[in-house]
Protein backbone atom coordinates (compact mmCIF):
# COMPACT_ATOMS: atom_id res chain seq x y z
CA UNK A 1 0.00 0.00 0.00
CA UNK A 2 1.54 3.32 -1.09
CA UNK A 3 1.30 6.13 1.20
CA UNK A 4 -1.16 8.12 -1.34
CA UNK A 5 -3.65 5.13 -1.16
CA UNK A 6 -3.68 4.67 2.65
CA UNK A 7 -6.39 6.33 3.35
CA UNK A 8 -8.57 5.51 0.99
CA UNK A 9 -7.65 1.83 -0.06
CA UNK A 10 -10.24 -0.38 -0.66
CA UNK A 11 -8.55 -2.89 2.06
CA UNK A 12 -8.52 -0.30 5.01
CA UNK A 13 -11.50 -0.36 7.22
CA UNK A 14 -12.13 3.13 7.66
CA UNK A 15 -13.30 4.99 11.21
CA UNK A 16 -14.44 8.47 11.38
CA UNK A 17 -15.44 11.13 12.96
CA UNK A 18 -18.94 13.65 13.31
CA UNK A 19 -18.92 15.81 10.10
CA UNK A 20 -15.53 15.60 9.39
CA UNK A 21 -13.33 12.49 8.44
CA UNK A 22 -11.00 11.05 5.64
CA UNK A 23 -11.95 10.09 2.16
CA UNK A 24 -15.05 12.75 2.39
CA UNK A 25 -16.91 10.08 4.69
CA UNK A 26 -19.66 11.92 6.84
CA UNK A 27 -20.83 8.64 8.95
CA UNK A 28 -19.50 8.67 13.13
CA UNK A 29 -18.41 4.59 12.39
CA UNK A 30 -18.14 2.90 9.13
CA UNK A 31 -18.65 -0.53 8.94
CA UNK A 32 -17.21 -1.65 5.83
CA UNK A 33 -15.94 -4.96 6.07
CA UNK A 34 -12.11 -4.96 3.90
CA UNK A 35 -9.37 -7.68 4.26
CA UNK A 36 -6.27 -6.50 5.54
CA UNK A 37 -3.18 -6.91 3.29
CA UNK A 38 0.75 -7.22 4.90
CA UNK A 39 1.90 -3.98 5.88
CA UNK A 40 -1.37 -2.20 6.09
CA UNK A 41 -1.45 0.27 8.59
CA UNK A 42 -4.58 0.75 10.78
CA UNK A 43 -4.43 3.78 12.84
CA UNK A 44 -7.07 5.64 15.25
CA UNK A 45 -6.24 9.25 16.76
CA UNK A 46 -8.57 11.71 18.62
CA UNK A 47 -9.19 15.09 16.62
CA UNK A 48 -5.96 17.17 18.08
CA UNK A 49 -3.85 15.03 15.45
CA UNK A 50 -6.35 14.41 12.47
CA UNK A 51 -7.81 18.11 13.30
CA UNK A 52 -4.15 19.35 12.73
CA UNK A 53 -2.14 17.40 10.07
CA UNK A 54 -3.97 16.69 6.07
CA UNK A 55 -4.79 13.35 5.53
CA UNK A 56 -2.06 13.23 2.60
CA UNK A 57 0.70 14.28 5.86
CA UNK A 58 -1.16 11.39 8.27
CA UNK A 59 -0.58 8.76 4.97
CA UNK A 60 2.48 9.62 4.01
CA UNK A 61 4.56 9.02 7.74
CA UNK A 62 2.45 5.91 8.00
CA UNK A 63 2.65 4.96 4.57
CA UNK A 64 6.89 4.53 4.98
CA UNK A 65 8.99 1.85 5.87
CA UNK A 66 9.57 2.16 9.73
CA UNK A 67 8.41 1.89 13.15
CA UNK A 68 5.11 3.00 14.26
CA UNK A 69 6.16 4.20 17.25
CA UNK A 70 8.51 6.45 16.39
CA UNK A 71 6.33 7.58 13.70
CA UNK A 72 3.29 8.00 15.84
CA UNK A 73 5.64 10.63 17.87
CA UNK A 74 6.68 12.45 14.74
CA UNK A 75 2.76 13.29 13.68
CA UNK A 76 1.56 13.68 17.20
CA UNK A 77 4.49 16.29 17.94
CA UNK A 78 3.86 18.02 14.60
CA UNK A 79 -0.22 18.34 15.32
CA UNK A 80 0.59 19.46 18.96
CA UNK A 81 3.13 22.38 17.61
CA UNK A 82 0.61 23.36 14.62
CA UNK A 83 -2.74 23.24 16.87
CA UNK A 84 -1.21 25.19 19.83
CA UNK A 85 -3.22 26.28 22.36
CA UNK A 86 -6.36 25.47 20.41
CA UNK A 87 -5.87 21.52 21.02
CA UNK A 88 -7.09 20.16 24.13
CA UNK A 89 -5.77 16.71 23.17
CA UNK A 90 -3.82 14.43 20.75
CA UNK A 91 -3.44 10.80 21.43
CA UNK A 92 -3.19 7.67 18.35
CA UNK A 93 -2.68 4.34 18.42
CA UNK A 94 -1.78 2.40 15.39
CA UNK A 95 -0.50 -1.30 14.32
CA UNK A 96 0.46 -2.51 11.37
CA UNK A 97 -0.93 -5.99 9.81
CA UNK A 98 1.83 -8.71 9.04
CA UNK A 99 -0.65 -11.21 7.74
CA UNK A 100 -2.09 -14.47 8.88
Amino acid sequence: MSASTITCSPTTLLIGNWPQSICGVTASIITRRRPLEPNDVVMGCTDGLWGALTDAEIAAELGSPGELRGKLLELGTRAVKRGGTASDNTSAAALRWLGD
